[in-house]
């Protein structure tokens, strides 16, 4: 039987930082309140004209790639697992996709918000857990997490994780 293992992670954040000291000048709320109900001092913020999602999640894969050693061609599927997608359509995965000139693999998006990522490492490694890769070969598959900030309730991000196969040996059950 096939099975998965995690065997890397990259992510990234953007570089501005709002902290709970300046959204109390912007909406009735104070750092104690929002530290001791959300347990959150800081989250950051995507700045830019025509920025989403999608660029969050470009970084990451790319930081991914790096780190593994992992070509584009060898990636067969993207799953990205948002609360905030770049558009309805395209998903955003296919934008991530587009952006990093990855032709050879199909995405798609996931939104199950707090839930997203475990679920989107489901869907991935399903087709190893039923002993058929995707597409028919042995590749990679990225899983991609990718939030941007609900004002207090959540720290946006982008993180990411490769899931490859790994042989599981049967073992058998011996009766006394």
């Amino acid at each position: 039987m096939q099975n998965a293992k995690i065997t890397g992670i990259a992510s990234y954040v953007p570089d501005y930082v709002l902290t709970n000291d300046e959204l109390s000048h912007m909406v009735d709320t104070n750092d104690e309140w929002i530290t001791t109900r959300v347990g959150i001092k800081e989250r950051r913020i995507l700045k830019g004209e025509g920025t989403g999602s999608s660029d969050l999640g470009v970084k990451a894969v790319a930081e991914l790639l790096k780190k593994t050693g992992v070509k584009p061609s060898e990636v067969d599927l993207l799953i990205c697992a948002t609360s905030n997608p770049d558009y309805r359509f395209p998903s955003t995965a296919s934008i991530v996709l587009e952006k990093l000139g990855i032709k050879t693999a199909y995405g798609y998006d996931i939104q199950a918000a707090c839930a997203g990522f475990i679920v989107a490492l489901q869907a991935g490694t399903a087709p190893a857990h039923r002993g058929r890769p995707v597409r028919g070969r042995r590749r990679r598959r990225l899983l991609e997490r990718s939030l941007l900030p609900r004002w207090l309730m959540q720290r946006p991000g982008s993180g990411i994780g490769r899931a490859g196969r790994k042989n599981r040996s049967r073992r058998r059950a011996v009766n006394n």
